[in-house]
Order: C-alpha cells, then structure tokens, then sequence
C-alpha cells in the first residue's frame, strides 16, 4: 500500500508540474501577445544581438537575383536601419524573408496587388492579424544559426552507421535470454551493454547536438504551420494552402520527433519532468540517436519542401511585420505605375518630425546648396520611396509614382582598407558600375542617384569629369537625381538636367534650414558667413570674402 501511494504521488507532482509549465508558457505568450496589440501604431522597440543581423541576411544572400539591390547602395540608403524600422517579426523566417523583400524589388504588377491585398487585409483585421501574431511568437528565432547554411549542410551528412547501436540490443537480448539460464553470464553482458551504451551517448550526443536544435526548430515551425492552416484567412488563403500541402509531405519527419527534440517538438517549457525520465532510455537505448538518423535521411529527401515552407512562412509574416508598419506612419500612399517620377509630400523613414518635399521628374535632376542643407536626404527620400514601391508596395508620401527602373547609388563611399582603394578610386568603381549596367542593358531604365561626383578629387578635374559623367547618364537609359556643391555644373548640364537647390538663412549670427527644395539653381554662397557664425576670427574671414571676389571676378586666385 505504501508503494502504490509513493507511486500515485509522484505521478501526481509530475502532472502538476507539467501542468504548470504548460499554463507559464501560455501565461508568457499571452502577455507578449498583449505587449504586441497594444504596440500597434508604434515604432518596434527590438535590440538585435551581435551577428543576428548578419544571420538575417543570409537569405537575401542565397537568393538575391539580378534585380535586387546590390550592396553599395543598400549602405548609401542605410537599408539595415531602415529594415530595423519596419520589421515588427517575431520568427528567424519572418526577419529573413522581410529584409530579403526590402532588399528585392518586383517587376510584375500583379504581383504587388497580390502582396497589396495581403498587408491591407491584416491590417484592418486585429483578430487575424494577433492570430499570426501568436503562432510566430511560438516559433520563435534562431539567433546563433543561419537556417539555409545549416540545411546545405544537411544536404551533404552522411548519416552515421547503427551497427554499434545493432550489436548492442543483440548482446542485450542475449543478455535478458541468459538470465534464466546463465544468470551470472547475463548480469556481465547487461551490465557491460549498459556502461558501453550510456558512456558512449555522450559523445555521440554531444557531437550532433547542434543539429538536434536545429530539427527541433524544424518541428516546431512545421508542427504550429499545421496549426495555421485553421485559421480561416480569406486574403491569406492561397498561402496557407501551399503550407497545408507542405506539412503533410513533412508528416514523416515530424511524426515522433520528440525523441530527439524533446520539448522542441511539443513546444512544451523548458524542466519537462518526462523528459528527465525519457533521458535514462535515451541514454541506455539510444532511441534518439537512432531516430536522429531517420529524421536526417527524411531532411535529405525533402529539402526543397522545408525550404519552400520556411520561405512561405516567412512571406507570411513579413505581411504581418508590414501591417504593423503601415500603422505606425503618420501617412502614406499606395504607388502607381507611370512614364515618369513624381513625388508629393515625401519624406524620409528614420527622420523623426521630418520635413516633406515634392518633385516630378521629366528629366534628370540636379540639385545644388551648401552642406547640412538637405541635400542628401532629399536624394535618399526619393530613392527610398521608389524601392518601398517596388518592394513593400507603400511609400511615404501623399503620392508617389514611377515606371519601373533598376535602382543604384554612389553616395555614402568610403575609403577600402581592404582592397587599398582610396575614397576616388572607390567612387569611380561605384560610378562605373552604373555606366557598364546601362551600357549592357540598354532596354533596362535605370534609375541612380549620385552625391557630390567624384569629390575626391581636385576641383577642375571633378567639375571637367563629373559634368561628362552626368551627361552620359542624360544622354543614355539613365535617370539621374545628382546633388553637388559645384555651380559650375548647374550652366554646364542646363540643358539636359533641371535645376533644383536647398537653402539657409543666416539670422543674428544663427543658421536656420528649412530644408525645403526649390527649383533653380543655387546663388547664395553662406560657406564663409558660416565661420563668422561659428566664432572664426574676423580676420580669417575677412580675407577669405575678398579671396573669393576676386575669384569670380577674374577667374584666378590672388
């Protein structure tokens, strides 16, 4: 009687404590669940640990194609913090396939609709939308993997022989054979079976152990995947048919899994009383180690499908993600399709209270002022808005539209240490790229925006070179939007680029932008009232006035 109350106690504290696990674990996702409701209309509050973002990228990296951005002007545009804006995902899927969207302009017409429909859909409905939410949540990241480097290396194991595992359930049915027989010959061969068995789990455990996490974050993603598929989505239907279809061809690799991945299956907490006691014939038996290898050999033949899911469960998410980011924006609009460029009250996704500004380009643009004045970020508002267009189908103005066109940049260069490039052989590089592009592609409309060409170099030759450069783009398949410090350029190119400039205004030893664009070119020169501002002495400034006069009346330096 004793045992049997010992026994039902334990099996009591063992419910209780599953039991309890399991409410904490729905507790924590409900109050995330909470914190993400009541975050909409918010900007996201996400750190990023060191390397997650370089583990983010890596499935742009596996399928960037010809029309995706390339990584100069990713840097010009400052994409990663601009991705950091907008991504709102609570899975490794959901990040990966968001910054690979940001990063991967679309050409089909249709397909920008389809993804229109979706992000609108979730947007306006809170229900569904925290339903994703909740799924996600239960996925989760993986910040320390790169998934798609991990399945090449599926795709290449070979799974490790069982004979061992073979021979030792042999010896051990020998042994339990012998006990009514050889009793003494038997204890040997079980305990010899045992000791061998649980020394060497260790070590086998130990060096696939990296790899169990990684089907254990597989048989989450496709076990709670299965659980989407209810979700009665009309605007998202498609997609979870495709994720309806691919669970079930993954059925035999999930099926039993939680020998292997324990609690990574069930989704159940961390301290699951059964797993302790699951451990001792994990350990005597190696089931796992033996239903590893089976899982190993149904990743092998199902590559392309756990690929394809990932994908698709990513896509999904980066809707949700772009919901949410939608919802936080004072406004926005809805791009449209036409011959040329056409801005109205733009502005710039990392600038807090930013200024907007319009333009519509029937040509190329060039745009002069002095530093500090707008310049820059005007270029990088509507180089962003026209990827937004053509990547997640909203941009932030009032309106906004464009024909299709292949985006580049020269603007943020450095000097490579690496390649031991200075700053002008760097800018060159980065110019020539474009120019090579256009010349190969001349039925490609090419859409680029250059800062301050070729800066690294002296002023008649910069003015001599950058004027030929810009012309060539003119006179090509190339729509340039230039900014630059040099006047000269603005009488040079007036027949082939428009004149647009930024200004400031000097008030009571102060500089006031109002980072406005006007048309026409620049004719203030504040260069040298600025260091009057900044409290130069009055000599130095003195002299530099009357070096300038005297420049542009005789054209030469006295």
């Amino acid at each position: 009687m004793e045992y049997f109350v010992s026994a039902v106690t334990v099996l009591l504290l063992v419910a209780f404590i599953f039991i309890k696990n399991s409410l904490d674990d729905k507790k924590r996702v409900e109050k995330i669940l909470n914190q993400v409701k009541n975050s909409f209309g918010k900007a996201p509050n996400k750190k990023y640990e060191d390397n997650e973002l370089n583990n983010i990228k890596k499935l742009f990296e596996r399928f960037s194609n010809e029309n995706s951005i390339d990584d100069i002007t990713a840097n010009d545009l400052d994409l990663d913090s601009v991705f950091k804006r907008m991504n709102y995902c609570k899975s490794s899927m959901g990040s990966e396939y968001l910054y690979y969207r940001l990063r991967t302009p679309i050409c089909d017409e249709s397909l920008l609709e389809n993804c229109e429909k979706k992000i609108e859909g979730l947007k306006n409905n809170e229900e569904e939308r925290l339903s994703f939410v909740k799924f996600y949540l239960q996925i989760g990241r993986l910040k320390s993997f790169s998934f798609f480097e991990t399945l090449d290396y599926f795709a290449d194991i070979k799974p490790r022989s069982l004979l061992p595992e073979v021979i030792s359930f042999v010896v051990f049915i020998i042994g339990i054979i012998c006990l009514f027989i050889l009793p003494p010959l038997a204890a040997a061969l079980l305990i010899g079976v045992l000791v061998y068995n649980i020394i060497s789990y260790y070590s086998l455990r130990g060096s696939i152990e990296e790899n169990i996490l990684i089907f254990s974050y597989m048989v989450r993603f496709i076990n709670i995947a299965k659980q989407m598929t209810k979700i009665n989505s009309k605007v998202l239907e498609d997609d979870l048919a495709f994720v309806k279809e691919a669970t079930e061809k993954l059925e035999k690799f999930s099926k039993n899994s939680g020998i292997v991945t324990k609690n990574g299956a069930s989704g159940v907490g961390i301290g699951n009383p059964l797993d302790m006691f699951a451990d001792y014939g994990r350990m005597i038996f190696h089931v796992d180690l033996i239903k590893f290898n089976m899982m190993l050999s149904q990743v092998q033949e199902n590559l392309d499908t756990i690929a394809s899911l990932y994908m698709k469960l990513g896509e999904i998410e980066s809707y949700v993600s772009l919901a949410f980011y939608r919802a936080s924006l004072d406004f926005y609009c809805i791009p449209k399709r036409e011959d040329n460029l056409s801005m109205t009250d733009g502005y710039h996704p990392l600038i807090d209270n930013p200024v907007t500004n319009s333009i519509s380009a029937q040509r190329s643009v060039l745009i002069t002022g002095s530093n500090a004045s707008g310049k820059s970020t005007f270029l990088k508002t509507v180089a962003l808005n026209y990827l937004f267009a053509n990547t997640i189908h909203t941009c932030l103005a009032n309106e906004f539209s464009a024909p299709y066109m292949h985006l580049f940049s020269s603007m943020s260069l450095r000097d490579s240490i690496e390649s031991s490039d200075s700053y002008f052989m760097v800018e060159i590089k980065a110019i020539k790229r474009i120019i090579d592009f256009a010349k190969e592609n001349p039925d490609i409309k090419i859409l680029c925006f250059v800062d301050e060409v070729l800066r690294g170099t002296n002023t008649v030759e910069r003015i001599a070179a950058g004027c030929e450069i810009l012309k060539n783009f003119s006179n090509s398949n190339v729509l340039c939007f230039a900014a630059t410090h040099d006047g000269e350029l603005t009488h040079l190119l007036e027949n082939c680029y428009d004149n647009y400039h930024f200004n400031e205004e000097i008030v009571e030893n102060d500089v006031l932008f109002n980072y406005m664009i006007k048309s026409g070119r620049a004719t203030s020169r504040n260069a040298i009232k600025l260091l009057n501002v900044m409290g130069f002495d009055d000599a130095i400034v003195a002299n530099a006035e009357k070096m300038a006069e005297a420049f542009v009346k005789t054209g030469e330096w006295k």
